[in-house]
């Protein structure tokens, strides 16, 4: 990961800070949620919605970014900001580990609902050793999507006869962290179909969330992966599920446990992305070690029930900077031309992930299953100020026009249209540039003949 953002930002009215702050999935956990939470399920949806809206970031100006050195924000603060109320996951490690329990309503840490670590985590032992590759990438302006859902956010497109089907995490009707489908036929209003999915049996007992969907036109069978956590030793490991209807879901049990992957998920795994090609599924998950970092892991295989695990991560965390304590949940893949392109997300080192500095940053690879490259120059969002909201990126084309979506500090969702991917790139080899960013030539936003999208 990159030691400082550099990207130069140009807008309008209402420009995001250079402060990274995006909320993050990838700290698994969800334990016992406190009588706060249950209040505010319980709350009237109107009033829900209205303090929702007035948080998001709808209306942002078009954003335009442009990587050389132009902001050199390096390092991390070393005295976190009070967190936001964005995220409903709580963290719980096991004892001796270096992240405290965060409180699912407050996002604090520790019982008191202040960061009960306070500061920053060590530096980190990074394994990247990969290179970094200069693109200009431009965002347009931040349009608001199911606004009229309870907090509909981290959602996973998947697009089939017209409709497009977005399952997301969903902590209405007085239960959290399951599996809520809605519906659109423009990507932005969306009507509400139910939870697909609920928590409820042994692997899964207190979290079935965080869901990618496809859909396998040789089978004629929806797949879903998902991350359930346990009662019983808490335990996070990726899950599966299947459905003739994308409505009916059949469980199949975990198929990717903590350890699997080696040390870089000794705590927990979760927050799956995964599409079809050549008759492999290529898995992404998320893999939280005992340093208290997250990182991306791979797994890849004919069959989701047996599926071969990498050992180490595919995209590790830096050892300083803005991305040093996540590399986590990411988006659905896009192949332009001969790469393929995630967007994930990245945070800060502190010792509490709701002190954190959020965003979000672009990959890209020739091949699905290594040799990624980070793009150079740092994240292409970011939350103004430290704390959640900003993450949980999602990636859907939709008549020809890629679209990031991601979270807001209230919980909701905003789609911008993305371009750049498809202009001139230039590789950067070795950790020395990785700071640095070259400009390229500037496109029109729209993927190439020779694009590819997995939607899922």
């Amino acid at each position: 990961m990159l030691p400082a953002s550099v990207y130069g930002i140009t807008s309008g009215t209402n420009s995001l800070g250079t402060a990274s702050s995006s909320a993050s999935a990838a700290s698994t956990g969800g334990g016992g949620f406190a009588a706060t939470l249950q209040a505010a399920l319980a709350a009237s949806s109107t009033g829900q919605r209205a303090a929702t809206s007035s948080a998001t970031s709808a209306g942002l100006a078009s954003q335009h970014f442009n990587p050389l050195p132009s902001r050199g924000r390096l390092g991390y603060s070393a005295t976190p900001q009070a967190a936001g109320s964005g995220q409903l996951k709580a963290l719980e490690l096991p004892p001796g580990l270096l992240r405290p329990p965060r409180d699912p309503i407050t996002d604090a840490g520790g019982d008191s609902g202040q960061d009960g670590a306070g500061g920053t985590l060590p530096q980190a032992i990074s394994t990247f050793g990969g290179d970094y590759f200069s693109q200009e990438v431009n965002l347009g302006a931040a349009q608001q999507v199911g606004d009229n859902i309870f907090q509909f956010h981290f959602p996973h497109m998947v697009q089939k006869d017209g409709t497009y089907y977005a399952y997301f995490i969903d902590h209405s009707h007085g239960s959290s962290n399951d599996v809520g489908l809605a519906t659109s036929s423009d990507g932005v209003n969306f009507t509400y179909q139910g939870k697909v999915l609920e928590k409820g049996a042994a692997y899964d007992a207190q979290q079935a969330s965080f869901p990618d969907v496809q859909y396998d036109a040789q089978s004629k069978t929806w797949y879903m992966l998902y991350e359930g956590k346990s009662q019983k030793g808490d335990v996070n490991s990726v899950c599966l599920a299947t459905s003739s209807d994308g409505r009916n879901w059949s469980k199949q049990g975990p198929i990717i446990t903590p350890g699997a992957a080696g040390a870089m998920s000794g705590v927990d795994v979760g927050t799956p992305t995964f599409f079809k090609e050549n008759g492999t599924w290529n898995v992404y998950f998320h893999g939280l070690a005992q340093d208290g970092r997250v990182r991306i892991g791979y797994a890849s295989g004919t069959d989701l029930k047996h599926l071969k695990v990498k050992q180490g991560p595919l995209l590790d965390v830096d050892d300083q900077g803005m991305q040093a304590g996540t590399v986590g949940d990411r988006s659905n893949v896009v192949k332009v031309g001969k790469y393929y392109y995630m967007a994930y997300e990245t945070s800060s080192a502190e010792a509490n992930f709701g002190k954190a500095d959020w965003g979000i940053s672009l990959a890209r690879s020739t091949r699905p299953d290594g040799s990624w490259q980070k793009l150079a120059g740092g994240d292409i969002l970011s939350n103004p100020q430290s704390g959640f909201g900003y993450d949980g990126p999602e990636l859907s084309v939709q008549n020809g026009q890629l679209y990031l979506y991601s979270r807001t500090t209230g919980n909701g969702t905003v789609r911008q249209a993305l371009s750049g991917l498809d202009s001139p790139a230039q590789e950067i080899a070795g950790r020395a540039s990785r700071a640095s960013g070259l400009k390229t030539t500037q496109n029109q936003g729209y993927l190439p003949k020779s694009s590819t999208y997995f939607p899922g």
